[in-house]
């Protein structure tokens, strides 16, 4: 065989190795950098969004971008409120990790986040949030060339965030690339009714919009069906004010030139529960129901231009690491992400065990693998088992009948627990608790996270 011969055999099977390895890996082949434009909305629970089932005209923005997108129609986040989530999904370590599970303490500057990694990368990284518990005192401006806060304690906050992403765009040099961060608040409460998004002009009752949280869990057990749906009317307002908001985003990218070749994720940090559960309670942070982790996650590749649909469940955990693959990025030294490497492009996720916690009022954690939904609470003792594909409203507790179910459930949760465990010691830090500011603390007791 000629020596000309022996190199191309050389590279077809260095070539088929490739393929090979990448398959069994289930990494996509790096792609060209791009934009690359992450949106998250507080509170938006999945089905309350039309794309996910949604029959009132909620979200026709996000519909209309569901078009051109990959929907992942079971997406979890990793905690019931927002620092622990979006912290997971901006640095890939759980809340236990992070030390954010109970509290709401500073991110860790050890934590590299996802503005890091793309920063260091000569992206301009820009944010815009509306929450103080993704304000720079609880250090989530990392790695962010401009992150702007003017809109944290207002009451209606989706024009102001469009107006700092505006001028984010604007100010990003000519050929660079840019990550931009949003982060709209509206959907959580105190719920506001938008006149032009009124769901319900006809109710007469008790409620009122905008009415304080406090007010409500007061009198969550007299309530009625009727003033529980007015409730959620008025949830679905803040939800329609926040799509259109969006939809005007997306318009600007669209005419900078910029949405078909950007990477745009759109999802949420957590859900909303009114008063299915027995205890009746009304908002979120306690509790691992998917009324509270099950959330939207749309997202959009440069030139994709057709929907796809991925079943297999996946986690807002997964994001960080997926972004580093599709771009072919190297994690940071010494790396040992808690998320998987989803493949954007919509291949199925696999057989993927995804986990969520949280330690507001009790310690409960939660495993979800193929269809069965384990809830632990750890303080005390008792599991709760769940069979998603014939029972999605976790009603029927079949922990006592499925046992062996239940024991893979157990060993699976077992596993991610010790895996957390160690990266604790990977990241031995002081959680350090925040210095708010009396207007950011006047605000926070106002939501009722503060006494």
């Amino acid at each position: 065989m000629t020596l000309r011969r022996w190199l191309l055999l050389a590279l077809l099977l260095a070539a088929a190795a490739a393929i090979y390895w990448s398959a069994v890996n289930r990494q996509p082949a790096a792609h060209q950098s791009a934009p690359v434009v992450l949106i998250v909305v507080d509170t938006l629970r999945a089905d309350h969004v039309g794309c996910y089932g949604c029959t009132r005209p909620t979200t026709p923005a996000l519909d209309a971008f569901a078009q051109t997108a990959t929907r992942y129609v079971n997406a979890q986040s990793a905690a019931p409120w927002t620092s622990p989530s979006i912290a997971a999904l901006l640095t890939a370590h759980y809340p236990s990790v992070t030390r954010l599970a109970q509290l709401p303490v500073v991110l860790d500057e050890s934590f590299v986040t996802l503005a890091e990694l793309l920063h260091a990368r000569g992206y301009r990284t820009m944010g815009a949030v509306s929450h103080s518990f993704l304000h720079s005192t609880l250090g989530f401006s990392q790695g962010f060339d401009a992150y702007d806060e003017g809109q944290v304690n207002a009451v209606i906050s989706s024009p102001q965030v469009n107006e700092a992403a505006y001028a984010h765009l604007e100010r990003v040099p000519a050929g660079r690339q840019f990550f931009l961060f949003l982060h709209y608040f509206d959907p959580h409460y105190d719920w506001v009714v938008h006149p032009e998004h009124d769901f319900m002009p006809g109710y007469r009752g008790p409620l009122h919009s905008g009415q304080n949280i406090e007010e409500l869990l007061a009198r969550s057990r007299d309530l009625t069906a009727t003033d529980l749906e007015y409730l959620r009317a008025a949830y679905d307002s803040e939800i329609r004010f926040t799509d259109r908001h969006i939809g005007l985003v997306l318009d600007r990218l669209r005419a900078m030139d910029l949405f078909d070749r950007s990477l745009i994720i759109i999802t949420a940090d957590h859900g909303e529960e009114f008063a299915e559960r027995l205890d009746r309670w009304i908002g979120h942070t306690k509790k691992l129901y998917d009324e509270q982790i099950h959330v939207p996650l749309l997202v959009k590749l440069p030139g994709q231009r057709a929907a796809r649909t991925v079943a297999e469940p996946v986690a807002t955990i997964d994001l960080m690491p997926a972004l580093a693959a599709y771009f072919g990025f190297a994690p940071p030294a010494g790396a040992r992400w808690s998320g998987t490497a989803l493949d954007l492009a919509g291949t199925p996720a696999g057989d993927r065990a995804l986990f969520a916690e949280t330690r507001r009022t009790a310690d409960l954690q939660s495993l979800r693998r193929r269809q069965w939904k384990l809830i632990h609470n750890v303080t005390a003792g008792t599991d709760e088992l769940y069979d998603l594909a014939n029972d999605p409203g976790e009603r029927d507790n079949v922990a006592s009948t499925r046992l062996a179910e239940l024991a893979a459930a157990r060993q699976a949760l077992a596993a991610i627990s010790a895996q957390n465990d160690r990266r604790q010691r990977d990241f031995p830090v002081q959680a350090e608790r925040p210095e708010f500011s009396a207007e950011m603390r006047q605000r926070l007791k106002a939501l009722g996270y503060l006494q």
